[in-house]
C-alpha cells in the first residue's frame, strides 16, 4: 500500500515507471523516458495546447507532433 500512496499525484509517467522499474529492475530515469511518448499521446486531448506553446517557445516546428517526435528521438 505504501507504493500506491507514493504514486498518488505523481502523474502517469511516474505511476507507470515505479512498478515497471521495480518489476524489471530498470533505472527510474530511463523508465520515465521510455514511458513519456505513450503518456504524451494518451494525454494529448488535455495537453495539446500547452505542448504546442512549449514547442513554439523551444523553436520546435510541427506543434504537438513535432514536440512528440523530439521527445521520442525521431
Amino acid at each position: 500500500m505504501g507504493a500506491t500512496a507514493f504514486q498518488k499525484g505523481l502523474g502517469a509517467i511516474h505511476a507507470l515507471s515505479h512498478p515497471i522499474g521495480a518489476h524489471h529492475h530498470t533505472h527510474h530515469g530511463t523508465t520515465n523516458a521510455v514511458c513519456i511518448p505513450a503518456v504524451l499521446q494518451m494525454n494529448r486531448p488535455e495537453i495539446e495546447e500547452r505542448i504546442e506553446r512549449a514547442a513554439a517557445y523551444l523553436d520546435i516546428s510541427g506543434g504537438f507532433d513535432g514536440f512528440a517526435a523530439c521527445v521520442d528521438g525521431v
